[in-house]
Formats: structure tokens, C-alpha cells, sequence
């Protein structure tokens, strides 16, 4: 297959690639040890799978679904052979998902739920009761990583644009009633660029204790 992979993990000892292939006709494929093969969780235009994650022996899949009223986007979780949509689907695209105090938590491009003309869910949301609560104060730019690290979840994901600084990174722990912005200098180490696009952190991993950030 061909196209472009978005994310990936490993389940139940199987790796998994996430994305769009063969001009949107599979978003998911599978490697059995000699090849790859792939399905579609998502039907779409063009199908595409924006996030994958694995927990407690359930595989899940984020992405989105185009209809006559525009793209909705959800998750899905794979049960047996079929992918069943979780309800309640959001209005942006759906770049991180993460396990965090018991929940399901997203993270992404979106604002609110599908159709709704209120921002009332900034970027990270936690998915409780058939539907998607914004945590705490929300984050003011896209998330394109969560990572849980000693009791903390940490997103990132937009940093510097022409418009001005987003969080960069930010962390919370338990239920409090912020997140705690760890960029709060951002703009003394990077600056805006009217020719270059804006600074986005688009993953994260720790090594040794540390959180090492990558992007554009």
C-alpha cells in the first residue's frame, strides 16, 4: 500500500500503521510478519485514521467520517471483527489519544462537538457519559501528542505562529482546575517567521527521565 502514516502502536504484539493508503481506500494496516494488510475503519471520501492507541486490550482508532453536513470525527473502538463508534463526535480533527485517570482523553484540532457554534472543548477533552468534556481550562492551540509521565498528563502541539505564542507544553495532574503552561517564554527561544509556517511540536517520548519534544 501507499500513501500517509500518521501513527502507529502495538497490540496485542501486533504493530499497527494508521493512516490513508491506496488514495484514501484503507486507513489501518496491519503487518502479519510478512505483509501488510489493510481495512478501512473509517468510510470516507478518503479514509483516514489520525490516531491510534491501545489499552487494557482494546484497540482504538480516531478519525473521520464526511456526510452531507461536513466531516464529523470520533473514535471507534475494535471489537472482535467490527469497529463500533464510540458516541459523540467532535468538530476538528482528532491528532492524540491517552488513557488518564480511568478515561479515555483526545486531543487535537477541534473546539467543540459536531455542528456546535460553541468553543466550550479547546483541544483536550475526556470522553465520559456517551460524550466528550473539556479538561479543565482547556488549551489555546491544536494537540498533537499526549503523554501520561510520573502521574502527569502532558500535551503539546502548536507553539509560535505569526498570530502569536500557544501553550507549547503543558501538564496536569488529577482533576485540578488548569493546566500548568511549561512554555511560559516561549517566544525568548522561538521566534515568528513570515516565511517559514508556524512551530508545532507534533510528538513526544521519555528518555532517562526526560521529555524530549519533536516537530517543525
Amino acid at each position: 500500500p501507499e500513501g500517509m502514516v500518521n501513527c502507529a502502536v502495538v497490540h496485542d504484539g501486533v504493530f499497527y500503521i494508521g493512516g490513508s493508503f491506496n488514495s484514501g481506500q484503507l486507513d489501518l494496516l496491519k503487518w502479519t510478519g510478512s505483509a501488510w494488510v489493510g481495512e478501512t475503519v473509517f468510510s470516507s471520501k478518503s479514509a483516514e485514521v489520525t490516531a491510534l492507541h491501545s489499552h487494557d486490550g482494546e484497540l482504538y482508532a480516531a478519525g473521520g467520517e464526511s456526510g452531507f453536513a461536513g466531516t464529523d470525527y470520533g473514535v471507534k473502538v475494535k471489537q472482535g471483527t467490527e469497529w463500533q463508534p464510540l458516541p459523540g463526535v467532535l468538530n476538528g480533527p482528532i491528532h492524540a489519544l491517552e488513557h488518564y485517570e480511568g478515561f479515555l482523553v483526545a486531543g487535537g484540532a477541534f473546539t467543540g462537538v459536531f455542528l456546535s457554534t460553541e468553543e466550550d472543548i479547546l483541544h483536550v477533552a475526556r470522553y465520559m457519559n456517551s460524550g466528550w468534556v473539556q479538561i479543565a481550562d482547556g488549551l489555546d492551540g491544536d494537540v498533537y501528542d499526549l503523554l501520561l509521565h510520573e502521574d502527569a498528563l502532558y500535551a503539546t502541539g502548536d507553539m509560535v505562529a505569526m498570530t502569536g505564542p500557544s501553550f507549547g507544553l503543558a501538564s496536569i495532574v488529577a482533576d485540578i482546575g488548569s493546566w500548568t503552561r511549561l512554555m511560559p517564554n516561549i517566544m525568548n527561544y522561538i521566534s515568528t517567521s513570515p516565511v517559514d509556517g508556524p512551530s508545532v511540536a507534533r510528538a513526544m517520548v521519555v528518555h532517562e527521565g526526560r521529555i524530549f519534544i519533536a516537530g517543525d
